[in-house]
C-alpha cells in the first residue's frame, strides 16, 4: 500500500490549480488589510479612530506571528534549498520595518490617522515554485528599466500603479518599505522560496506607503510582482501576478 505524504499537494508544477490559467504555476498576490474576503475596499476616515482600528489591529497581529528561522543572509540559494525541504525556512526580519524612519508601525498606527496609509503586500504560497529573477536591465519590463540596479538580481520586483489614468492623478507620492529598502521600487527576496509546507513558514511583506494621495476620492490600484517566469493575467476570476484594491481616504 502507498504512503502518501500529505505535505505534498498531488497537483503541482504545471498541474497545479495556479496554472489553470496559463502554461505554468503562477504567484496571485495579496494585500492586507482585507476585512473582508469579499471585498477589496479600504475606506476610513483618518479624523475617526473607530473607523481604521480595525485595519492597525491586523497589522500587530502580523507583527507577533512572525517568528525566527534560520538567517539567510548571503546564503546561496542552491545551499538553502536542501535546507528548506529538510523542514527549515528563512527568517523574515519583522524589524526592518521598526527602523526610525519607517512611517509604517504600530507606534505611528501604520499613518492611518494621518490619510496615508500604508498597505502590506504578499505572494500566495504555491509549492515548490522558484522565482527565475532578472539578471539585467535588458530583460527588465520597459517601465523598470530606468530603475535598474544589479542587486536586484537576487528580488521578484513589485511596483504600484493607479489603474488608469484618473487614478494615478491622485497618488501623488508613494514609497516602499522592503528588505532591500529602496523606497522607489518592494522587493521580495529569492531565498524565500521555494514553499515546500515547511512548519512556521512566514512569508516575505512590502509595505506600500501612500505618502499622498487625494481625499474624498476612489482610487483603482493594482500592485505587480515582476520576475521572468510571472505572467499576468488581469482576469477577475484568475488574476495572477498581482492584486487589485480601492482606497478612499475621507
Amino acid at each position: 500500500m502507498a504512503i502518501i505524504d500529505k505535505s505534498i499537494p498531488p497537483y503541482r508544477g504545471n498541474s497545479s490549480v495556479f496554472a489553470l490559467d496559463t502554461s505554468r504555476p503562477n504567484p496571485g498576490f495579496d494585500f492586507r488589510p482585507q476585512i473582508s474576503i469579499e471585498k477589496t475596499l479600504i475606506k476610513y476616515r483618518s479624523s475617526y479612530r473607530d473607523s481604521w482600528g480595525d485595519h492597525k489591529a491586523y497589522y500587530t497581529e502580523a507583527d507577533v506571528q512572525y517568528q525566527q528561522a534560520i538567517d539567510c543572509n548571503g546564503v546561496p540559494i542552491e545551499k538553502l534549498r536542501p535546507q528548506f525541504y529538510q523542514g527549515k525556512s528563512c527568517l523574515f526580519d519583522i524589524n526592518i520595518f521598526n527602523k526610525s524612519e519607517t512611517p509604517c508601525v504600530t507606534q505611528r498606527n501604520f499613518q492611518y490617522d494621518r490619510g496615508c496609509p500604508c498597505v502590506l503586500l504578499k505572494l500566495n504560497k504555491i509549492y515548490d515554485w522558484e522565482p527565475i529573477t532578472y539578471q539585467n536591465a535588458a530583460q527588465l519590463p520597459e517601465q523598470l528599466k530606468a530603475l535598474w540596479t544589479s542587486k536586484f538580481s537576487d528580488y521578484i520586483l513589485v511596483q504600484r500603479n493607479g489603474e488608469n489614468d484618473v487614478d494615478q492623478d491622485f497618488i501623488y507620492e508613494i514609497k516602499y518599505f522592503s528588505q532591500m529598502n529602496t523606497k522607489t521600487i518592494g522587493e521580495f527576496h529569492r531565498n524565500f522560496f521555494p514553499y515546500v509546507n515547511q512548519d512556521g513558514y512566514r512569508s516575505p511583506l512590502v509595505f506600500v506607503y501612500f505618502k499622498r494621495i487625494g481625499t474624498n476620492v476612489l482610487i483603482n490600484v493594482e500592485c505587480r510582482a515582476y520576475a521572468q517566469n510571472i505572467d499576468h493575467n488581469d482576469n477577475l476570476e484568475y488574476r495572477t501576478g498581482s492584486v487589485h484594491f480601492e482606497l478612499i481616504v475621507e
